[in-house]
């Protein structure tokens, strides 16, 4: 997801993270990123 370093990216990365269980990592590029992946079984 990019452009997270506005907050309604942000917000909505943070819902998938919380509603779908992926992991989340912030990428802190010019604009910022998020990284979803799925976690592991």
């Amino acid at each position: 997801m990019d452009d997270t370093i506005c907050r309604e990216e942000r917000d909505v990365g943070e819902a998938w993270f919380k509603q779908y269980g992926f992991d989340l990592e912030y990428l802190n590029y010019e604009k910022s990123l998020d990284r979803l992946t799925r976690r592991s079984v």
